[in-house]
């Protein structure tokens, strides 16, 4: 299990070593959507504020020392749900916004990555992956950006 970003030399990488998984880090796609706030602000507020709630979970994780498999339940009964609403709230909006737009782009960058994300919730793989799963720590809205221009990315279909 590779945990990664966007970066292209993981696509190939991934498709060179079959052991290789890849799991796309959720702090890079807030940080899509907090840079897309100046675009259109009440679609990215709503993905921020349900990525958010992605990282409270985490945070009572971590307040309550839960061990991993604690921590892989205390997912699946409350992050799960938002991670679902939040994939159905990007697939929705998908075909409402511009493609070049901010949101648009930042709506595109999440579903490119959204199954990588995902790492398949419910399965025993997942509990294997969860013990070291640290995706959701939170980046403050000071994090450096990136300041080269990413490959250009081909739209999507929104995922099932």
């Amino acid at each position: 299990m590779l945990q990664c970003d966007g970066f292209g030399v993981y696509e190939t990488l991934n498709k060179k070593i079959d052991s290789l998984a890849l799991m796309n880090c959720m702090a890079h796609i807030r940080r899509e959507f907090f840079d897309a706030q100046s675009n259109d602000a009440q679609r990215a507020q709503t993905a921020l504020t349900l990525i958010q709630l992605l990282y409270q979970v985490e945070e009572k994780a971590r307040n309550l020392g839960l061990n991993p498999e604690q921590r892989l339940e205390l997912r699946l009964q409350e992050s799960k749900p938002i991670f679902d609403q939040l994939g159905q709230w990007l697939r929705s909006e998908y075909n409402r916004v511009t493609p070049a737009s901010a949101i648009g782009k930042a709506i595109q960058y999440a579903l490119n990555r959204w199954k990588t994300c995902s790492c398949s919730w419910p399965t025993a793989t997942l509990k294997s992956i969860i013990t070291s799963w640290k995706i959701l720590s939170v980046p403050s809205p000071s994090d450096a950006k990136i300041t080269s221009s990413p490959a250009p990315m081909n739209r999507p279909s929104a995922p099932p």
